[in-house]
């Protein structure tokens, strides 16, 4: 009797369930704009929930595998005679190792772990999985390959018009045992492949710091992070002069809050993070975004973003809903309360390290064929309880909104949108005294 291995895997075909994540968005510009909320946050969080929920029970799975001199018998997939196996290989896609069984009568056996501790399976599973992959080796080499055809020659037109006997050179299929072998061989690789972020951050690294480094010969770790770092205070010091010329000449912008603290900024995007976690490359992407911002201050778009306590900014943008919309004039409105908070996908109501606070964004588009009072009703499914919140939780919940001239918006336009939202705050009893208007930049030159 052969020996038998037992371990957790997990099933690929439980992937087909995430698609179930984004099937209700489609349906959520069906709603009535002055839906329930309750009805809204049903339509688009039942089906993530649903797949999401299908995917954790699908994705679980349990094999227990006898491995026999002809065959090998699997809880799972059942029996498979070694004979019937047309190649072994190891999808790019699926988590590693992994292997691919892939039969004569068209079915596909796969096996797919991850080399770190998860809630699929443990360390355990992983040493059983390679130990099985050694022992099927084992008897493929024992058993050989006997059914495998023989691959029919590739040969060019040249040789076929030159008369060569390109056929008496047979090209065999390798071996089942060879498959496997370099199976085994790709699932070791994959754990030292290096992440593609690390390997750009470290070209522009070079690019960036490298000149200097050249000429001094010196190749020392702790200094090359030094010379990163000045690089990065002087061109944050020159983009800090261009930033300031381009806000004098954007003209005025503006902000309608009930949020005392806060104020509002123009920034441009650029990319200052830093997706090794090396810090060897914390300011790579800074530098090079940094540099190309100076260089062409003019294709740079300034966006608005909110300042609030502590300096922390938080950009406004538009929504999923209205990001591919060409209107020209345009408003934002954010609803923001740090004490309101939802589980993250997968996680539960007491889970309170994952939980992601209540902040939505969106851009409210102002069109001469819908009046502001009716654009701005419709900004957010449930425009009025949301704006009902600021009454029943006037301490934490902060609604903005926001416009600038950039954005095809004046002092005037945006005073009407102002009186058009007070208007709907006061039909739901909201107080509107604890909200202020503010407009920035207005005074210099350039308005």
């Amino acid at each position: 009797m052969g020996k038998i291995y037992e371990f957790k895997f997990q099933n690929v075909k439980a992937m087909r369930y995430m698609a179930l994540l984004f099937t209700g968005i489609p349906f959520l510009f069906l709603l009535d704009p002055g839906v329930r909320m309750w009805i809204f946050m049903l339509v688009l969080m039942g089906p993530m929930a649903l797949g999401l929920g299908l995917f954790i029970l699908k994705v679980k799975a349990h094999d227990v595998i006898r491995v026999e001199d002809s065959y090998l018998d699997s809880s799972y997939f059942g029996k498979v005679n070694y004979d019937d196996i047309l190649s072994i290989s190891s999808p790019m896609l699926y988590a590693k190792p992994c292997i691919q069984l892939k039969l004569k009568d068209g079915r596909k056996i796969i096996w797919a772990l991850n080399s770190r501790d998860n809630m699929f399976h443990g360390k355990e599973d992983l040493d059983t999985f390679l130990n099985f992959t050694q022992a099927l080796e084992g008897q493929l080499k024992k058993t050989g390959d006997k059914s495998l055809p023989v691959k029919p020659p590739v040969f060019s037109s040249e040789e076929v018009s030159s008369g060569v006997n390109v056929l008496s050179e047979k090209q065999a299929v390798p071996s089942l045992a060879e498959q496997l072998e370099k199976v085994k061989q790709q699932n070791n690789s994959s754990k030292w492949v290096l992440p593609i972020g690390l390997v750009f951050a470290v070209l522009a690294l070079v690019r960036t710091c490298g000149k200097d480094w050249f000429k001094s010969n010196d190749f020392n770790g702790p200094e090359m992070v030094k010379s990163s770092e000045k690089l990065f205070e002087r061109t944050s010091a020159e983009a800090k002069v261009v930033l300031e010329k381009l806000v004098v000449k954007s003209g005025p912008y503006f902000l309608y809050s009930n949020d005392s603290s806060a104020s509002l900024t123009l920034l441009p995007d650029l990319d200052m993070g830093n997706p090794t976690g090396i810090s060897a490359f914390k300011y790579v992407s800074a530098n090079k975004s940094l540099r190309a911002f100076i260089d062409h201050p003019d294709s740079a778009e300034l966006n608005l973003y909110i300042v609030g306590k502590g300096n922390r900014i938080e950009k406004l943008t538009k929504s999923s809903f209205n990001s591919g919309d060409s209107t020209k004039t345009w408003l934002y409105f954010r609803a923001y309360d740090p004490e309101l908070k939802f589980p993250s996908p997968g996680g539960t109501s007491k889970d309170s390290v994952s939980a992601r606070v209540f902040d939505i964004k969106t851009g409210v588009p102002l069109q001469d064929t819908v009046s502001l009072d009716k654009a701005i009703s419709e900004a957010f499914p449930g425009m009025k309880m949301m704006l009902a919140n600021v009454k029943f939780r006037p301490s934490t919940f902060k609604l903005y909104l926001a416009g600038k001239t950039g954005s095809g918006m004046s002092e005037r336009l945006f005073r009407k949108a102002v009186h058009a939202l007070n208007k709907q705050m006061h039909a739901v009893k909201v107080d509107t005294s604890v909200f202020k208007l503010e407009i920035f930049n207005k005074n210099r030159v350039g308005d």
